[in-house]
């Protein structure tokens, strides 16, 4: 070894004394650490000696291995600031929006309404499905579910903000026309820690007496109106699947004469029992909620013209796709 290297010829003469003993046999390392350690500067040696390929930061981390075929490891990506915290889960609802709350309408439809758009903590969105042009209708409800981007919640969030829905709420009864049979939309947004609900009796019309909308009720609907169409915001909506992705289901019952009812007449047959569905106890309460699992394969062929009877009672089944936000039975 060329002690003049290192500038500490006493070290790197007891490594060559060790070195020549154990020649013939592999170099133990308890050896020539014992060495390292018997004579000065040892320490001082393993840092000079050490190999060439590796390399010590300027502030002393741990070297890097950039031996042949490996990548030193990079740093993490910076994490960039979020305006917008909202809670991340599958059933946090960071943004609801319903319309025609409250309208004059059969208690089915009124049941059976889903939100126009629902957005959860992870991205999952839930939109209208398309509904088949035949009577009567599917008994399941038409859901599309889907998936945004982290980065496009921050989108809506920023939208609702720059309508000025993410600070007091205003009275929006100010401009109201007096039309009940609409019903009211509500905009529900949790972000930052609270939640802002707006709601609005017949959004979109003005005040016939005088004809103004106010300001107030014109953000709201144009932020209504942006959510409708989330491609016009620049959000890719990547669609997942349909009704069979709703985890649970909210079963109603109205207690019914089938003969009351037009063409096509509804079909009437006894309720199984492997259901386990108290009618008379869904009726009375108005709703019971179910997994998805113990009801899908019964529901899914079944129109709203799918009367059944219990106890000599016969009944109209209701069903709502039970999504984050609903309400609870």
């Amino acid at each position: 070894m060329d002690c003049a290297r290192f500038g500490n010829c006493s070290v790197l003469n007891a490594v060559e004394v060790i070195m020549n003993r154990e020649r013939s046999s592999t170099l133990s390392r308890r050896s020539l650490l014992a060495a390292l350690a018997s004579a000065p500067l040892g320490a001082a040696l393993f840092a000079a000696c050490g190999d060439d390929s590796a390399t010590t930061s300027a502030g002393g981390s741990e070297p890097q291995s950039t031996e042949p075929g490996t990548v030193a490891p990079s740093a993490p990506p910076p994490t960039l600031p979020v305006k917008y915290l909202h809670s991340t889960g599958s059933t946090d609802v960071v943004l609801r929006i319903e319309e025609g709350v409250g309208a004059f309408t059969m208690a089915q439809f009124a049941f059976r309404s889903q939100p126009t758009l629902m957005v959860t903590g992870d991205g999952t969105v839930y939109l209208p499905g398309a509904v088949p042009a035949i009577f009567p209708g599917p008994m399941l409800p038409a859901v599309t579910v889907g998936s945004i981007a982290v980065a496009d919640i921050q989108t809506l969030l920023e939208t609702a903000e720059t309508a000025g829905l993410l600070g007091e709420i205003p009275d929006y009864t100010e401009g109201e026309p007096p039309v009940a049979d609409v019903g009211s939309t509500i905009v529900i947004i949790n972000v930052n820690g609270k939640e802002f609900r707006h709601q609005a009796m017949a959004l979109g019309m003005s005040d016939p007496a005088s004809g103004a909308v106010p300001a107030a009720r014109q953000n709201l609907l144009k932020f209504v109106e942006a959510t409708r169409d989330l491609s016009s915001a620049g959000i890719k909506v990547t669609e997942l699947g349909g009704i069979e992705l709703v985890e649970r289901f909210a079963i109603g019952a109205l207690e019914t004469d089938p003969a009351n009812f037009g063409e096509p007449k509804p079909t009437v047959e006894a309720l199984p029992d492997s259901i386990g569905l108290d009618l008379a106890e869904i009726a009375a309460s108005g709703c019971v909620v179910v997994d998805r699992a113990d009801v899908f394969d019964f529901l899914q062929p079944l129109n709203e013209h799918s009367f059944f009877t219990q106890n000599a009672k016969a009944y109209q089944l209701l069903v709502r796709a039970q999504i984050p936000g609903s309400p609870e039975c």
